[in-house]
């Protein structure tokens, strides 16, 4: 009764990037984590913008840009990409890369995860040697499906970082664990498994029907040690 006109509802609280990334998304952090393996295809390059300047030196000639094998084509130092010798200049000249212009310097590649999020893998994470290639489109094409490891999150740009990278595709993900997991178990688990991994190596051999008092069926380290105990 002493206040009457007071707002009964509660004070308005703006939602985090992380909320507002679960809402807009349906992922949330149990579904979509670091270093969960996923899919997506291939939308396009990734391109950093020209310094002023070295475009400059192209244009006035200072700098020259290398001829692809004695063809009417030149590879731009930028782009990377083939220009008929006709048409060098106009392509740096150009800023609209829609009207033939240099799109820039290509630092990655763009993804679209099957979950409708756009993704991004710089060149460094595309393979495991990244100093062989120039321009991504030379390990990757348009709309390939491709494997990738999400490095990074980023919900206030509804991005992640990906990497497709061999090494961390192959790479095991690390489980978190309460503290009710059972350490010493899953330890005991894994030396079980390597240790039949190893005895299933070792029995994989072809097994031969032979009678001679001198023949044996056994593994090759089985046969090391047989002659290694001989004279």
């Amino acid at each position: 009764m002493n206040h009457r006109y007071k707002d009964q509802r509660r004070p308005f609280i703006p939602l985090s990037d992380q909320e507002l990334f679960t809402l807009l998304t349906k992922e949330s952090k149990a579904s979509l984590e670091e270093e969960k393996r996923v899919c997506g295809v291939v939308t396009g390059v990734q391109f950093k913008k020209i310094p002023e300047d070295q475009r400059q030196a192209y244009i006035s000639g200072h700098e020259h840009m290398q001829r692809i094998q004695e063809s009417d084509y030149w590879e731009c130092s930028f782009c990377r990409m083939p220009i008929i010798s006709n048409k060098l200049y106009e392509h740096l000249q150009i800023r609209d890369s829609r009207k033939g212009g240099c799109p820039g310097i290509p630092v990655g590649i763009r993804v679209r995860l099957d979950n409708g999020i756009s993704g991004f893998i710089p060149n460094k994470m595309i393979s495991d040697k990244p100093e062989s290639f120039k321009n991504p489109l030379e390990r990757v094409k348009m709309n390939q499906p491709i494997y990738c490891r999400i490095i990074k999150i980023e919900p206030e740009k509804f991005s992640c970082l990906l990497s497709c990278r061999s090494s961390d595709l192959n790479k095991e993900p690390i489980a978190e664990h309460d503290h009710y997991w059972d350490s010493e178990a899953e330890k005991e688990d894994l030396e079980k498994d390597r240790g039949a991994k190893i005895q299933k190596a070792e029995s994989n051999f072809t097994h031969r029907q032979i009678v001679h008092p001198q023949f044996h069926n056994v593994s090759y380290r089985e046969a090391q040690r047989m002659l290694g105990s001989k004279d």
